[in-house]
């Protein structure tokens, strides 16, 4: 079964650990290379010509690669892919990954079913009504299994799943960021790095 539904576990770019923020990393191996070509260094960022887009994009293929290979190791998903991403609209929404998901829809199921109390304490925090929030879906587990996730795949196989990875890691964001960092995600991409280095 294959459902349209957003990347769990990632919680958006803008002020997380996944935000592209080495630029001092860049500056100094810039500087490095321009040392050695017996040139001055360069003070600060503002001549960097950077693209966001482009290391958005790569960061963001590398956290579906590593909800892939976590649930599918796990038997609940076939595969994880990237379909694009929707940018920061508001203070409380901090932009998301939109990704589709093969997934196997009883081996969720056996997951939840086997989690109850844990899942009941995860929907318990995101769909409690409070002050300024009415929640559109119950927060109890049972109700999710029997009405909700057949009813609104696309959100709730995104919840589920968030559920999952978050019960199975300690932390699964920094799970996921460790990934994403060993595989040269959440980096800045600086499109004029050549001329910085040998023409500035």
């Amino acid at each position: 079964m294959k459902v349209g539904t957003w990347l769990p576990v990632f919680p958006g770019f803008y002020q997380t650990v996944f935000e592209a923020d080495n630029e001092d990393s860049e500056l100094e191996y810039i500087n490095e290379e321009r040392r050695a070509l017996g040139k001055g260094p360069i003070e600060n960022y503002d001549a960097f010509d950077l693209d966001n887009e482009t290391s958005s994009v790569a960061t963001a293929k590398l956290c579906c690669s590593w909800v892939d290979n976590e649930l599918s190791s796990m038997g609940i998903v076939r595969s994880v892919k990237y379909e694009g991403m929707v940018p920061l609209r508001c203070y409380i929404d901090n932009g998301f990954i939109n990704a589709e998901i093969d997934l196997n829809y009883k081996k969720m199921i056996a997951y939840l079913e086997a989690h109850l109390e844990e899942f009941d304490e995860h929907l318990k925090e995101r769909y409690t009504v409070r002050e300024g929030f009415f929640p559109l879906f119950h927060n109890t587990s049972r109700r999710w299994i029997d009405y909700h996730i057949k009813e609104n795949l696309p959100h709730c196989v995104g919840q589920c799943l968030d559920f999952i990875l978050k019960n199975e890691f300690g932390d699964a964001e920094d799970a996921m960021h460790d990934y994403c960092n060993s595989n040269g995600g959440c980096s800045v991409v600086i499109r004029n790095l050549d001329e910085l280095i040998n023409n500035y």
